[in-house]
This record gives structure tokens, sequence and C-alpha cells, in this order.
């Protein structure tokens, strides 16, 4: 007996261990998460990082990194090469797991680590056009000596990093979802570059502007999706001369465009990826410095999507924030300028419907039955077999198809193929590298060449008090129009003819009234010649910026600081009174009234402990859906009049059908006020309940994220927070004889949720704080951050 019971127990504690130490599909091996020596216990940080660090081996000089107490590292080095590997080395010691995840993700290799459930995934990654993408950039890196050679430096300086960690030091994602890190490579660097090119620009409504169209007609389009909605101000001033001769248009085909009825295969697009930037002339400031300031909105993410860093040479020195994985500061400031960007609203992406047959392997193009090119892609699967996909490209770009959606089977007699700029840019950040050496406009504008995709409104001011602002990227030349609907893929006349010149592309510098702004607004009045776009972010963002920016004199930083905490909510100044004047009032009962009296005396502001904020924002949003639901059929995937545009439809028509229909809009008013106040609870009135307002983990892992975070803001306003979308970085900068800058992030500067440089200046970036960002001599001392 005895001997049967050893044996049962010896043989339970050899089962137990392999379990412990097995994986099981994307389930990591517990055993091995649960070591205390080696798993997740080794991941909380208890030591403070040393404030000085020298590198000596893999580079040819020594480098020297000082750290301040925000942890962002100063590298002194004595050239290129050795400057970017300890970038490398630096950023990946606190980011390689997200490093890591992310170029997996772009690739479309997640299944290698997560298992089946991410196959559908990596399949449209790859079906996406992502790969032939990133080699793109590859070839253009491996082509350019300068920037080429600090992407290899990079990666040199990253796996050098990778080489000195032991199983037991790897960051804790690594332990959970049970891998390791493997070599980085120039090509991730690609993929990186790639991917947030897609983030800002691979988007479009194609699909739902084209079963409208059907629905309605173009009468109703021309006036619900204006090309230039009224109350626009554009980026670049209105009525600026161009002084160029622009290149013959495009003719646009007789035809309409073709119909579809297609569900989309591309993301709509994100007017919550926007940002905003503005510059001030020396002549409207306090000291005669330019001042700069700049809120790129993304997801807001932990660990960040930037990192801060000072990359330091003999003669030059750059401080700012770059994206872990690729070289350089990428926003930010040198001895002599700043630098910021937006995203821009442009026509870089279009969708066309296509007629194939024979499985796919040719569609029809100029009255000719052409071949598509097959490519094979091997999609390595954990705990399963691989698994063979196949993308088939046309001279538009991929056919992008999902499994089981009809008619994206395998056998299909009709699909869908795009064309988008980021299958052909090259070499972007180089743009950043020549700009971190900038020292004057005219370098600026230089670096510019070589900027592609995505397009961005990058702003600029300098040490002589110059401010401008630039239209970057490569612009297809189209029809007007060109791409707002599904294209005929089989018609030469949706063909791109060609590019803008970069010479022709908008930009303004040192204008009359005396800044520069963008909020993603439209870009250009009609009078530029050429067509970029229609579908803009609404105008609430850029004229707030634009009237509170004409208002102030003598301006001086903490000015800037304020305008990008600035919570106006420009619907509702513009509509607000109208629902109060239209309201029917007897119909409510005392404690609707009284949150009416509530509104009525709000400020328009969308400040956190406000309840007017949040009243407002449901009873716009149900009055929204009711005007619409009304016109709209119950089904089916179409696009509506945005808030914009139905905000000026009631200030305009009052009486229009839409408005009205069976119902009218009085009884519709009230109908929406008194729905939306009774789903109010009294005790989460307060705005900052709504906003929801967090910053999450990349995997969701709601202990790796913040929470909900008692903030302010709204989408439309310039301080443009919403859920877990905003500010993902803020810069003021005076570019006096010494520039003296300001920034923070909602992150930190390690990925380890064990350590407390991971969300430490979540807290300050919600209340509105600035961190000193000096730039540091060699030999400098440990810079102390005192609050402003």
């Amino acid at each position: 007996m005895q001997r049967r019971i050893a044996f049962l127990w010896i043989a339970g504690t050899a089962i137990l261990t392999w379990v412990l130490n097995t994986s099981f599909g994307s389930i990591p091996a517990i055993g091995t998460f649960l070591d205390p020596i080696n798993g997740f216990w080794r991941n909380a940080e208890t030591k403070p990082f040393n404030t000085e660090l020298t590198l000596r081996s893999g580079v040819r000089e020594p480098v020297s990194v000082v750290f301040d107490s925000l942890d962002i590292p100063h590298i002194f080095a004595t050239n290129d090469y050795d400057l970017y590997f300890a970038q490398g080395y630096i950023v990946a010691r606190d980011r390689l797991w997200q490093m890591d995840f992310s170029t997996r993700a772009a690739a479309g290799r997640l299944s290698e680590i997560l298992g089946p459930r991410a196959l559908e995934y990596d399949k449209y990654q790859r079906r996406t056009g992502m790969t032939d993408g990133a080699h793109t950039f590859l070839q253009a890196f491996l082509t350019d000596g300068d920037y080429g050679a600090a992407v290899a430096a990079y990666a040199d300086g990253v796996n050098a990093y990778i080489l000195s960690l032991k199983p037991r030091d790897v960051p804790i994602e690594y332990k959970l979802l049970g891998f390791e890190p493997e070599p980085w490579s120039p090509l991730k660097t690609a993929y990186m570059v790639m991917n947030l090119t897609r983030t800002l620009s691979f988007s479009s409504s194609a699909v739902s502007m084209s079963n409208t169209r059907n629905l309605f007609g173009d009468e109703f389009m021309d006036h619900f999706f204006p090309y230039y909605p009224k109350g626009t101000e554009p980026i670049i001033p209105a009525d600026t001369r161009w002084n160029f001769t622009p290149l013959p248009i495009p003719s646009a085909p007789d035809s309409r465009p073709m119909s579809s009825s297609a569900s989309p295969i591309l993301p709509e697009k994100d007017h919550g990826i926007g940002s905003n930037n503005w510059a001030v002339h020396g002549s409207r400031t306090k000291s005669g410095h330019a001042i700069l300031a700049n809120d790129p909105h993304l997801d807001l993410t932990l660990p960040s999507i930037w990192y801060l860093s000072q990359l330091s040479l003999p003669g030059h020195s750059a401080k700012g924030v770059t994206f872990p994985g690729v070289p350089d500061v990428v926003l930010g400031f040198n001895e002599h300028v700043a630098w910021g960007a937006t995203n821009v609203g442009n026509s870089a992406l279009d969708v066309y419907a296509l007629q194939l047959r024979n499985d796919a392997t040719e569609y029809l193009h100029d009255g000719q039955w052409k071949p598509t090119t097959l490519k094979t892609e091997t999609i390595h699967v954990k705990g399963a077999p691989d698994v063979i996909d196949t993308v088939y490209y046309t001279h538009h770009g991929p056919i992008v198809y999902r499994e089981g959606e009809k008619p994206y089977e395998r056998r299909f007699e009709s699909g869908q193929a795009i064309r988008w700029t980021g299958f052909t840019a090259e070499k972007p950040f180089k743009t950043f590298y020549l700009i971190n050496r900038a020292k004057s406009y005219d370098d600026f504008k230089a670096a510019l060449t070589y900027f592609d995709s995505p397009p961005q409104n990058l702003v600029f001011a300098d040490r002589n008090g110059d401010v401008a602002i630039h239209l970057a990227g490569q612009f297809p030349l189209k029809w007007k129009g060109q791409g707002r609907y599904v294209s005929d893929g089989s018609d030469p006349n949706y063909d791109w003819a060609g590019w803008i010149p970069k010479e022709h592309n908008p930009f303004t510098h040192n204008p009359a009234r005396g800044f520069v702004s963008s909020a993603n607004q439209h870009s250009v009045d009609p009078n530029y010649p050429y067509y970029l776009e229609w579908d803009y972010a609404p105008f609430t963002r850029g004229n707030v910026i634009n009237e509170e920016l004409s208002a102030m004199t003598a301006v001086v930083p903490d000015d800037m600081r304020r305008l990008q905490m600035n919570t106006r909510n420009r619907y509702a100044e513009l509509v607000l009174d109208v629902l109060l004047a239209t309201i029917d009032r007897s119909q409510l009962n005392p404690s609707e009234l009284a949150g009416l009296d509530s509104l009525s005396n709000w400020n328009r502001r969308n400040d956190r402990d406000l309840v007017g904020p949040t009243i407002f924002s449901k009873w716009w949003a149900a009055l929204h859906l009711n005007i619409w639901t009304d016109v709209y059929p119950e089904r089916g995937y179409f696009k509506r009049p945005n808030d914009q545009n139905t905000i000026q439809l009631i200030l305009d028509d009052s009486n229009s059908q839409y408005l009205n229909g069976d119902t009218p809009f009085a009884d519709r008013v009230t109908a929406a006020y008194r729905t939306s106040f009774e789903k109010l609870d009294p005790e989460t009135m307060a705005w900052w309940h709504h906003l929801n307002a967090s910053v999450d983990h990349i995997l969701g892992l709601d202990s790796f994220g913040t929470g909900r975070l008692y903030a302010s803001g709204d989408k439309q306003s310039v301080l443009a927070l919403n859920g877990s979308n905003g500010p993902s970085w803020r810069l003021v900068a005076e570019l006096g004889d010494s520039v003296v800058a300001r920034g923070i992030y909602p992150g930190g500067q390690s990925g380890n949720p064990g350590s407390p440089r991971y969300m430490n200046f979540v807290l300050d970036w919600a209340e509105g704080r600035l961190y000193p960002l000096p730039i540091m001599k060699k030999g400098g001392s440990t810079i102390t951050f005192i609050p402003n």
C-alpha cells in the first residue's frame, strides 16, 4: 500500500510539474510565471535606477547617459552610430515588450503568441498589404546612407540590451503570454513606421457614402456632406495666394461611381485621431519670442506610445518624444527650432470595386482581363498547425476580404481593392532625422521634401520669432470628389493621375494674423487649385483655438498651456439656446425642469464637476438619433450627417422636413430631453463620470491600467479627451536665446507595471500640469522636477 501511495505521489508530482511548466495553446506555463526566482515577482522594482550610465560595449566611443528625476535619458555621444545605438539600448530597457508586441501586431504575427484567437486579425493585417508596405520602408532605409545607418545602429542597441537580459528579468507580459524576446531588426522599425502610418491614414467612408448616395441621391449628399461646410476656418488662411502654376486637373468620368451595398472592408475615419498645434509669432508675445504648442490626440495606452529623450552630439541636441522602435526625436525641439504635428484630413486611400473571375486570378480593367498577383503568407499559430493564406494584388493594391463575408469568399466574382499612399511612402522619418538637426526655417523646409505619408500639418517656430505651418506629405492628383465614393476599379478614369508636386503643398509662413494653427479641420479654402479631401474633422476645435488666439495679447507660455486645457463646448455655444427656446416646458416634471434650469445656467464648458455637459451631451445624442432614425432605413451600412452639419440644419432651417417629418421638431426636442434625462443617475451626474476617461494597457488588462480618471474635456473641445482617446503628448516651447520648454504625456517612462515610473505622469497630465524640459549640457547635474 505504501509503495502504491509513493508511486502515486511521485506520478502526481511529475504530472503537476509537467502541467506547471507546459503551455497549453495561448495559455502560458503557470509554473514559470509563478516561479519566485524567474517569474513575475522579479518585475517589481524595489531599487531606483541609476542616475548615470556609461555605455562602453558595442559602441565606438564611450556614451554617457544621464537620467533626470523624471527618468528622461540625456544621451551624449560623439558620432551618429553611438547615439542611435544608445537610444535603441535605453528605449529597449524601458519598452522592449511594447516594441516587440507592436511590431508583431503590425506584421500579422500575433497568432504566434496568442494562438488561433488572433488568426483572423493576422490574416486581415496581411491582406491589407502591411507586409509589402513594410518592405518598401525597409528598402528605403537600406538605400539611405544617413537614416539607414541610424536605423541599423538603433537595432544593434536594442539587440545588445536583449542579449544582456536574463530570463528572470524579461518584462512581465512575456511571462504572462509565455514567449521570449526575439532579435530586433530594421524590418521591425519598418513595421513600426507602417503601423503608425496605418493608424493615421488607413480609413475610408467610401462604402457607407456610396450606400447613402444610392438611397438619397446627389442633392442630399451635397447638402449634408458638404465639401466645405459653412463656418469653416481653414488651416491655411482663406484667400491665400498660391505662387505656382498648377498641373492640369484630370477630368472626372461621365458616369457616376459604381454603387455599393457591401459591408465595409476598412475602418471609418476616426476624428478622434486628430490633434491641435499652433505657434504664435514673436510680435504677439510678451517676450518677443515665438511660442509653439502641440498636443496630438491618439489612443491613450500604457505603456504610452511616446518616450521622452534627449539626443546630443557635439554642436547639436534635440529633446522631446520618440516612438519606441524608431530613431530620433519625432516631436520636440532643439536649441534653434521647435516643431509639432497634427493629422491631415486627406484622400490618402481609395476603395475600388472590382469585377473578378477565375477565383480572383483576373480582374477587369480598361476593357481587359488582367492577372492579379498572388502572394502566399504563412502564419505560424501557437498550439496549432501553420496556416497558409493568399493575398491578391491588383495595380490599385491588395484585394481586401475577410473569411465568411460575401463577396469575400475564396470563389468570388467581385471584391474591393485599395490604393493607399502608405504603400508607396519611403522616407517620412528621414524628415525628423533632419529636423532634429535644423537651425533655420530653410532647414525645416528642406527636411519636408522627404515626407510622404501619413500626411501631417507640421508646425514650426524658431529663435528669430518666426512661425510656419506646412501640409507635409505626398498627395494624389485627383479630380474633385475622387475617392469620396467607391471607385470603379475597371475604369482607368478612377486611377490616380499622378502626384501634386510637393512644392505646391499648402503652407503659410508668418501670416498677417500673427499665428498659425491646425486642429484637423479643412486644410485650405476652395481657392486652392487641387482637390485634397472633403471629410475633415468638425471645425469646433479649430474655431475655438483661432478665436482664443486672436483675442490674446502679450502672450506668455502659460496662456498656451491653458488653451490646451480649454473645455469650451462649441456645439453647445451654437445650438443650446435654440433647444432651450424650443423645448415644451409644460411637458416636463419638476425634476426635469430643475435639470433644465441647471443647463440654462451652465457656462458651456465641459469641466469635470459640472452637470451641464452631462445633460447636454445626452440630450443632443438622443435628438441626433431621433432626427436621423426616421430618415434612414433600420438596417444597412450608411453614413449619417454628423453633429456639425445637423446643428447647421437646425440653425438654418428649423422647418426642414428632416427635422419635422411625422413629428414636429419641438416634440422631438422635448421627447429627446425627457428620454435622456430619465436615464441619468443623480449620484453620478458630474461630467467626469460620463467622460469615462482612462489610460488602458495595450492588452486591456484592467489591473495594468488607470481606471476612470477625474478629468475634464470632450472630443470636440480643445481639450479633446474622450474615453481612452485624447492628448497623448503636450508641449509648450518658447524659442528665445535658450529654449524654455515644458511637456508631459499620460504614462511614465517605464513599460513595467511593477515600476513606480509606469504611470507616474498621469495625474499631473489630467490636471494640466507640464514638466520643465531643459536641454541638459554634457557633464550637467541631474535635473530636479519643480511643478509649475
